[in-house]
């Protein structure tokens, strides 16, 4: 996956930004609770959405892979939730421009948290995988809202920022959803001023994590991120690993979120 490195798109507008930004809270997000609107958006939009890379579009196996020699192991570059003894290892690659991966959050990440993270059952784990801007052929969001999560984990704010684009996203699709106007990938609404807000919200040194963004300081390792999924058998967002074992999230066999933890929970057993 090459990274795209062009000038940052513009915003919407201070107003909207700040709306956006004053949403997220400055702590680590404990109850997972969207508003109504934005969790049935990103169910209608999202639920059955698949972003994928490889041959054909679409990896629609609907069962766990085998276990894949080069799953990617946990680093200390990882943030984990959870106990990090816990048996079960979910590891999630996404994309905060997929319509999929903000039906995850919005839903599927939460049940993890609460039936598996929470209960001692497994730990969780995001890594982000920049897919959409080569999709849909515009725009750095993608890439760039990555480079943004990474500049956030170094101030320890990793959360905060995963959970402020997602509902930036979220709220984008919502309005997608009412009106039946636009497209929520590559519309410019992840941008830098989305991200300093975000991080100021947050209470990161704004300072710090705008030069860092700026010198886009971790690409190198957003590269190795993206380099070990795909040797990993990554080829789309979201994609899970459980305990190393590759899921396609394929809607036919998983109609709903809870319909796939309850089959991690099951088969980890």
């Amino acid at each position: 996956m090459e990274q795209h490195e062009t000038e940052q798109t513009q915003g919407s507008g201070n107003a909207a930004v700040e709306e956006t930004a004053h949403e997220i809270k400055k702590e680590e997000k404990k109850e997972w609770m969207l508003p109504a609107s934005i969790v049935f958006a990103a169910i209608v939009i999202g639920a059955a959405f698949v972003y994928a890379s490889g041959p054909g579009g679409a990896a629609t196996t609907g069962q766990p892979e085998k276990a894949v020699a080069t799953a990617p192991p946990v680093t200390d570059k990882d943030v984990i939730v959870g106990d990090p003894n816990a048996p079960m290892t979910i590891i999630e690659y996404g994309d905060f421009q997929c319509p999929g991966c903000v039906s995850f959050f919005a839903v599927g990440e939460g049940l993890i948290r609460q039936q598996l993270v929470e209960t001692g059952k497994a730990k969780f784990i995001f890594r982000p995988f920049p897919i959409v801007d080569k999709i849909v052929g515009k725009g750095t969001e993608s890439v760039d809202s990555s480079l943004a999560l990474l500049c956030a984990r170094d101030q320890g704010k990793f959360w905060e920022m995963h959970d402020g684009l997602y509902t930036a996203e979220a709220k984008d699709e919502e309005a997608i959803a009412r009106t039946g106007v636009g497209s929520s990938e590559g519309n410019g609404n992840l941008n830098r001023e989305l991200f300093v807000q975000i991080a100021k919200n947050s209470g990161a040194d704004v300072k710090a994590f705008s030069a860092c963004y700026d010198a886009r300081t971790p690409a190198g390792e957003l590269s190795e991120i993206v380099a070990s999924a795909n040797e990993a058998g990554v080829q789309g967002t979201p994609t899970l690993f459980v305990n190393g074992v590759l899921f396609d999230l394929d809607p036919r066999q998983y109609p709903t979120w809870q319909s796939v933890i309850d089959y991690i929970a099951q088969s980890s057993k």
